[in-house]
């Protein structure tokens, strides 16, 4: 974990580079009694040809059981991607004391990394 000086936003792996099958895989848990807003940032590299992945937040309340985001309450709503790039949630009104990013591959491997970013800033803009 890392404090970037400049904005105050502590900066810590959520999913260290990897291929995903099909399937899902979940990034690190987001604690927002230590910081009350946060961003997910997802690291789309390569993509099998006809890849489809899906990045969005999940919230909870005990750190175990989870629920989507649905953006509702002012943070970004999911995301599905079919090409190599930086996706970048926002999550400025966490809806419950835990949050983390959750990525869905629909059709064959990806490699995504993932970056937690959590502080007193409302936005990251990439």
């Amino acid at each position: 974990m890392k404090m970037d000086i400049k904005t105050n936003y502590t900066i810590a792996v959520g999913l260290a580079p990897v291929s995903v099958a099909v399937g899902t895989d979940a990034g690190a848990t987001i604690d927002h009694a230590l910081a009350p807003c946060a961003a997910v940032v997802f690291n789309l590299g390569a993509f099998a040809s006809g890849a489809a992945i899906t990045c969005k937040l999940q919230y909870s309340d005990d750190d175990s059981t989870w629920s989507d985001d649905d953006a509702s309450s002012g943070n970004d709503a999911a995301v599905k991607s079919t090409a190599t790039g930086i996706t970048t949630l926002n999550v400025p009104n966490p809806l419950g004391r835990y949050t983390r990013g959750y990525i869905t591959v629909a059709t064959d491997a990806v490699v995504v990394g993932v970056v937690n970013m959590s502080g007193p800033l409302k936005r990251v803009t990439p």
